[in-house]
């Protein structure tokens, strides 16, 4: 079943990711995209696109640590890896929303909230993590709630402000 195929991936990403294999984690999450949309289930085509953003930002995370004193190059990272991690949250929270699944929808604008403040859009990142925090709030998902507003958090402090 592709279906089960797909979460059985998921879960060989998350190890990889764990074990700092991001090159392998991306490809599993990929594969598990493939397969999802495969299955025609949309509930588990938006925890995969979930995934790939996530796989994709750990992969860019790691080659901008890598690079991390030279600055041109961290730049040029980010440009490049940009899109990589955009567009798959963008897509999911976008089928998010067609699925009218308020929990599955903050964890979308949770994902994306993430990638926008990682590359460097923090009043994307910040608006997206508040939309996290009330879609969870609104389905009584305190711990869910809590992390985003730790991420509206990060993303003011970014932007030098400290009201969350």
């Amino acid at each position: 079943d592709k279906r089960a195929q797909a979460y059985s991936l998921q879960r060989a990403a998350a190890i990889a990711a764990e074990g700092e294999n991001h090159e392998d984690a991306v490809a599993a999450a990929y594969e598990a995209l493939a397969l999802a949309r495969g299955c025609g289930d949309a509930r588990a085509e938006v925890e995969m696109l979930m995934l790939v953003s996530q796989a994709n930002l750990g992969q860019l995370a790691q080659a901008v640590e890598q690079a991390e004193k030279d600055e041109r190059r961290v730049k040029a990272l980010l440009r490049k890896g940009e899109g990589k991690v955009l567009r798959p949250a963008r897509e999911c929270v976008a089928l998010a929303l067609l699925h009218g699944d308020d929990y599955l929808t903050g964890g979308a604008h949770y994902a994306l909230a993430q990638a926008y403040l990682y590359v460097g859009f923090t009043d994307s990142g910040i608006t997206s993590a508040r939309e996290a925090r009330q879609l969870w709030e609104g389905v009584s998902n305190p711990g869910g709630g809590a992390y985003a507003t730790l991420l509206v958090a990060e993303g003011l402090w970014l932007q030098g402000d400290g009201q969350a």
